[in-house]
């Protein structure tokens, strides 16, 4: 187990962050503990006739470690069983964060987040999901982050990160953001270069994935339209490739004293040259530490090969459409489809807040595969937040 490998390690930074943050001006100050445990039970029927069924469970703590001057800890710890009998414990986020006047620099495991309001994001630091059937996924990286604002909204990051802790220095990630918004819009150009498994299943085949692109976010009248371009290319193949994003997203109040909000998004993403495609994503999630347990699939239904296709395929079409039906309950739908194979996966949800910090989910999935047989899913989750 991972965990087990950098045990010593682990503990010792967060001894480290406890003593930092524990003491303030001669005084000791308490920690506050908050977090969410979360069990989970799902049924699937796959076109291949088999039925099985699932059970998983996972837990969050935060520790809300008091800051001194200029330096903020943060200590996420997440643990994950599920009914195979693996069972994974892990810091989600370990980092300091020391505030200069015009930035900070962050260093220990940490989210990097470069979101412009994409479910999908080609070019974020690593891979990401927002939004999608209700669920945001944000991977941490073990890492150093500099933050430099430039006034105006404008800033600039930079960001080196290293995949273990014993990586040599071709094996580092590294990256940059530079941030342009203006009135009515946000402009932003990115670079990120990483070593990925080329093939999931063959972790020790490895190559450097380069991407280099722009993002773009602002408003059409009362529709919000975002997209984005750029050039991927993995550097040991010499294999490379463009891809562009489109997307739009309305909303509008519904309901006899408007208090229901729904809310629309539909996006489309291609590879222009079909020579990589979507597993090249994937493959970010697969080189990070913090990201193992969060594949497409766990968190948002993708059972079947349409799930497994579409996560591959060379263009992806997502669309989202959600409301509230009152003050505790939420209702969405999910699509996806790709057009190499035509598969198509619907996920259907419904999220009820049971109050007490407890929370009910439900979650279908029907995919539609390059064959035209039909795989279906359903699970049910309560979460406590506490």
């Amino acid at each position: 187990m991972k965990f087990k490998k950098h045990l010593r390690t682990f503990l010792a930074l967060a001894i480290i962050f406890l003593l930092i943050a524990g003491f303030n001006s001669k005084q000791a100050q308490a920690v506050d503990i908050g977090g969410e445990l979360n069990l989970n039970a799902g049924l699937n029927y796959q076109a291949d006739g088999d039925l099985t069924t699932s059970f998983s469970g996972s837990t969050e703590l935060e520790f809300y470690l008091p800051a001194t001057a200029g330096l903020e800890p943060r200590l996420v710890i997440q643990g994950s069983l599920r009914d195979t009998g693996d069972a994974d414990f892990n810091f989600k986020y370990l980092y300091l964060r020391r505030r200069f006047d015009n930035g900070h620099l962050t260093l220990g495991r940490q989210p990097v987040s470069w979101s412009y309001g994409a479910v999908i994001n080609p070019y974020d630091y690593g891979f990401s999901i927002e939004g999608l059937a209700g669920e945001t996924l944000t991977p941490g990286f073990d890492g150093a982050r500099y933050f430099h604002s430039l006034g105006g909204g404008r800033s600039l990051q930079a960001v080196i990160n290293w995949p273990e802790y014993n990586s040599e220095l071709d094996q580092l990630g590294f990256g940059s953001r530079l941030r342009l918004p203006g009135q009515g819009y946000d402009l932003s150009f990115n670079l990120a270069s990483h070593e990925i498994p080329v093939d999931p299943l063959n972790p020790n085949l490895q190559d450097r994935l380069t991407r280099a692109g722009m993002t773009y976010s602002g408003d059409i009248g009362e529709l919000g339209a975002y997209g984005a371009a750029g050039y991927y290319r993995l550097n040991d193949s010499e294999i490379d490739d463009w891809i562009i994003q489109l997307g739009l997203d309305y909303s509008w109040q519904t309901g006899e004293f408007a208090d229901r909000q729904v809310m629309l998004q539909g996006e489309y993403l291609r590879f222009i040259q079909n020579d990589l495609n979507m597993t090249s994503l994937i493959g970010l999630a697969f080189s990070n530490q913090s990201f193992d347990e969060q594949m497409p699939g766990d968190d948002i239904p993708a059972n079947g090969m349409a799930g497994g296709e579409i996560f591959t395929a060379r263009d992806l079409f997502v669309f989202n459409i959600s409301t509230n039906l009152d003050s505790f309950t939420n209702i969405g739908l999910a699509l996806l489809a790709e057009t190499e194979n035509n598969n198509i996966m619907a996920a259907p949800y419904y999220i009820n807040d049971l109050g007490g910090g407890l929370e009910l989910r439900l979650d279908g999935s029907v995919g539609l595969d390059s064959d035209n047989e039909i795989s279906t899913g359903i699970s049910a989750g309560l979460t406590y937040y506490f």
